[in-house]
């Protein structure tokens, strides 16, 4: 039997409803990347892994100040204070200690956990 009727398709309404979609599944694999990333993240680095979603896509990132030391090769270099004047300070067991400059060995073996935590997540 025939309907005679009209069908109006809202498109506002559908591509609404296909981002809000797509945006719930984007928070999803994002936070399981955060997740993963904060898994493999070494020491304070954990805390400063971060998940927005921005127009469309996921940033997963680590704002912590040594991030692109860990991930990528360093070599051995000296490290002072910033002001010059003032000193290092850092616990050595149960003594605190204090320097105008202390030398880094260096990163000889890379720590890529962002672009592992990615490939882990797939």
């Amino acid at each position: 039997m025939p309907v005679n009727g009209r069908i109006e398709i809202n498109d506002m309404a559908v591509n609404r409803l296909l981002r809000e979609s797509s945006n719930s599944d984007l928070r999803r694999r994002g936070r399981k990347v955060g997740a993963a990333a904060r898994s493999m993240a070494p020491g304070s680095m954990k805390r400063k892994i971060q998940v927005n979603l921005e127009s469309g896509h996921v940033r997963v990132e680590c704002t912590h100040p040594a991030t692109m030391f860990v991930i990528r090769k360093t070599q051995p270099h000296a490290i002072r204070p910033n002001p010059p004047r003032t000193r290092l300070r850092f616990m050595i067991g149960n003594r605190v200690v204090f320097a105008r400059k202390v030398w880094h060995p260096g990163n000889r073996k890379p720590n890529n956990f962002l672009g592992k935590a990615l490939r882990a997540a797939r």
